[in-house]
């Protein structure tokens, strides 16, 4: 069933007040980046929709535009919740926005994507060489490092090596909360190489290398009659069996929630009034 008329006015708006709360002053690259098209391919009915909200939500996290992302995870859940069969996200759509919102100190939103999947390419497939702890011979001269930046950062257009920054980020991202990787890595190790790329992120646009501050937001956007996240698309993958214990090293982590289960407990939900485009975005208290 498609998107009701209600739903889709409210899923533009937030992507509306998302785009509109990224800084004016942001370095051009990150305009550059976000494109006169971004709005259009975050669509509703965009295929790749969901891609493209992973890589603004990592983006924005690393540049703490944190207001930026309370307005896209919301859009998200408005995505989550419609019945619009392949076109809504399933679990490793929301495993990608998990720590990005973990990071970003929404706490919520990483509690609410904490769910554990089964992708359907192992990490060595999608991921063919690191950029930064092991990088190619192709990647130390096109990506460089933020203090000897390779090729990719001299051209005119600069979406191409931001694009495989966040490319790495998103895959890592879905396979740090996997039931197994190739990699042999625990979500910590992940969670040090997703630091590690956000830092050097930040440097290559200019921005200061410390982490920028952002206020712990526990809440979640819980659209009308969202019950549980979708499970993931037969199609993609079987999902494997739970492990039976928590992998070394993970044993003071939360451990991921099992895809298709109800809305997790120790979430503070808000239903915020319904934004219209012209009206400005209320913050969540």
């Amino acid at each position: 069933m498609p998107m009701n008329r209600a739903d889709l006015k409210l899923y533009r708006s937030l992507v509306d007040a998302a785009l509109a709360a990224v800084p004016k002053d942001t370095d051009r690259r990150v305009r550059q980046f976000m494109g006169k098209r971004m709005k259009q391919s975050m669509g509703i009915d965009e295929i790749n929709g969901t891609v493209e909200m992973g890589y603004m939500a990592n983006l924005w996290a690393a540049l703490g535009y944190q207001d930026a992302m309370r307005h896209l995870y919301g859009a998200m859940m408005i995505r989550v919740s419609s019945q619009d069969g392949r076109l809504a996200p399933n679990s490793l759509d929301s495993a990608m926005m998990a720590w990005p919102a973990e990071y970003a100190n929404l706490t919520g939103y990483a509690h609410l994507f904490n769910r554990t999947n089964t992708p359907p390419f192992p990490l060595s497939r999608v991921i063919m060489g690191r950029l930064f702890t092991d990088p190619s011979e192709f990647h130390r001269a096109y990506i460089g490092t933020p203090q000897i930046p390779g090729t990719g950062w001299g051209h005119k257009d600069v979406i191409r090596p931001i694009r495989h920054i966040l490319d790495d980020m998103e895959f890592m991202g879905i396979h740090r909360l996997a039931t197994t990787n190739d990699w042999g890595w625990n979500r910590e190790r992940f969670n040090q190489e997703l630091e590690l790329h956000a830092t050097n992120l930040r440097q290559f646009l200019g921005f200061p290398a410390t982490k920028p501050h952002m206020p712990v937001d526990p809440h979640v956007f819980i659209p009308d009659g969202f019950t549980h996240l979708p499970v993931q698309h037969a199609t993609e993958a079987i999902p494997s069996p739970e492990p039976t214990r928590p992998l070394p090293g993970l044993e003071h982590l939360p451990a991921p929630i099992p895809t298709g289960n109800p809305l997790p407990p120790e979430i503070l939900l808000n239903q915020p009034d319904r934004i219209l485009p012209q009206e400005a975005p209320t913050p969540c208290p």
